[in-house]
């Protein structure tokens, strides 16, 4: 079984969030979407809120589990035994970020891969004229 986990904070849960995980669901046997715990930053939601949110935009995928880690993500991999962390991608400085996070995480555990999937053109053609509105305070 070849299996993948999607972490993030899901801080809420995004369109482009459920988006991956589908490709995800469709690339591999079982994703695990870990819901991440930083004690140190204040979500909008709580984790609970997190989970029940991605557990209803997810409810349709069979091979999909929802999980939550407080802790290095690494650990969470060793743990459950997972080599595999699925990123999205929408900009170059995210990829630039995501690398320098892959760096660290093959430093901790040199077993770890990660695949960048990019995010959908077509979410990201309506959203980037909206937040540059958005930004620059014009009416939409």
């Amino acid at each position: 079984m070849v299996s993948c986990v999607f972490p993030g904070s899901f801080d809420p849960v995004t369109v482009g969030h459920t988006q991956l995980i589908s490709r995800a669901a469709g690339m591999f046997d079982r994703v695990t979407v870990a819901v991440m715990i930083n004690i140190k930053k204040a979500g909008a939601l709580s984790v609970d809120q997190r989970i029940d949110l991605l557990r209803k935009a997810c409810s349709s995928f069979k091979n999909v589990r929802i999980v939550s880690w407080e802790g290095l993500l690494t650990d969470f991999m060793q743990k459950n035994d997972e080599k595999i962390i699925i990123r999205g991608i929408r900009t170059g400085t995210e990829f630039d970020q995501e690398m320098n996070a892959h760096y660290a995480n093959r430093k901790l555990n040199d077993q770890i891969e990660t695949i960048f999937l990019p995010a959908d053109p077509f979410s990201l053609v309506f959203l980037l004229p909206l937040l540059g509105k958005l930004l620059s305070l014009e009416e939409i």
